[in-house]
């Protein structure tokens, strides 16, 4: 079972993702900030890791750099999932080192 970081920091949105992605076979984890997902990163090896843009602390664009740059996940496929949706948001996301970007709202059909 595919195992996924779900790095959100609103608890209905980190609930719903969770929901609808265990309900298609994955494993989820839930992190409020990300600063406990690279934590956590050094204990398991999640498959995917999906991130909001706008969190507390370190944002999620400042966590994909962090997690290309350490040896063991830097070739883990990341998903930025963010109320964000202007272009340049998007250009920058990606050119950060996220794999994929989708906005919100989404649909649980395409996130799965």
């Amino acid at each position: 079972m595919a195992k996924i970081f779900v790095i959100e920091d609103d608890e209905n949105i980190r609930n719903l993702i969770k929901m609808a992605l265990e309900g298609y076979g994955y494993e989820v984890c839930l992190f409020e900030e990300a600063e406990k997902a690279l934590d956590e990163l050094e204990e398991q090896l999640p498959d995917l890791a999906v991130f909001d843009l706008m969190l507390p602390g370190m944002d999620g664009l400042t966590a994909i750099g962090q997690i290309r740059r350490m040896d063991a996940v830097k070739d883990m496929p990341m998903l930025i999932l963010t109320a964000k949706d202007k272009e340049y948001d998007k250009v920058l996301g990606l050119d950060k080192g996220a794999d994929d970007y989708m906005t919100k709202p989404f649909s649980v059909m395409e996130l799965a």
